[in-house]
């Protein structure tokens, strides 16, 4: 379901939405990350691919030109969509079907039969408004989904500098790094030792 928006209107509504909302992280320590994927030019991406995946586990109400209506995910979750692999199936047993009647030499069959099969274009407008919506949200998470592929750093930046991004980002873009911080001012004000610096990096993860 992630990819039945019309991705040419998305990436307009993306970049509109970012031209009037650059993104700011919620964790400031996570801004030279944003800043540096804004300067590569892939904001957009970041927050493209958080729509997508967001779809992808929600997944959409959809419908067929034959009146069928189903609810679809993607990815991953298109194992769990029983009437999904279910019209696939069907689309699969019509083209063989198809197929062998050509070789058999008898009329040309109606290949409309299968596109009317896949989703409409009501569903492909629904699924780009409902993916148009989740914009702000998915700008908003962008530091999230960085932290998630985090992983892909030394792909992107080389075995040293990507290693050291990849724990730096282990580290400061840890869905527990606020309390962290707040545990080690507490421990500081109470010993009285004076300010502290909270740790950059990550030595080993067992994620």
């Amino acid at each position: 379901s992630g990819h039945l928006f019309d991705k040419s209107k998305l990436m307009v509504e993306i970049t509109r939405y970012l031209a009037a909302n650059p993104i700011r992280a919620q964790n400031p320590e996570m801004q030279t990350y944003l800043a540096l994927v804004d300067l590569h030019g892939s904001s957009d991406q970041l927050v493209l691919k958080n729509i997508h995946d967001r779809l992808n586990v929600e997944g959409l109400e959809i419908s067929n030109a034959k009146g069928m209506r189903w609810r679809t995910y993607g990815d991953n979750r298109l194992r769990n969509a029983a009437e999904t692999q279910h019209i696939a199936s069907l689309a699969i047993f019509l083209s063989r079907r198809q197929i062998e009647q050509t070789w058999q030499g008898n009329p040309p069959p109606n290949a409309q039969e299968v596109l009317d099969l896949l989703p409409d274009e009501a569903s492909i407008d629904q699924a780009t408004a409902q993916a148009i919506a989740y914009i702000p949200e998915a700008a908003r998470q962008a530091s999230s989904l960085l932290y998630r592929s985090r992983g892909m750093a030394p792909t992107q930046f080389g075995s040293i500098l990507g290693t050291i991004a990849e724990s730096n980002l282990a580290t400061i873009g840890s869905p527990g790094r606020e309390r962290q911080i707040d545990d080690m001012l507490r421990s500081s004000e109470r010993m009285g030792s004076g300010p502290v610096v909270a740790p950059s990096f990550t030595i080993a993860s067992w994620e």
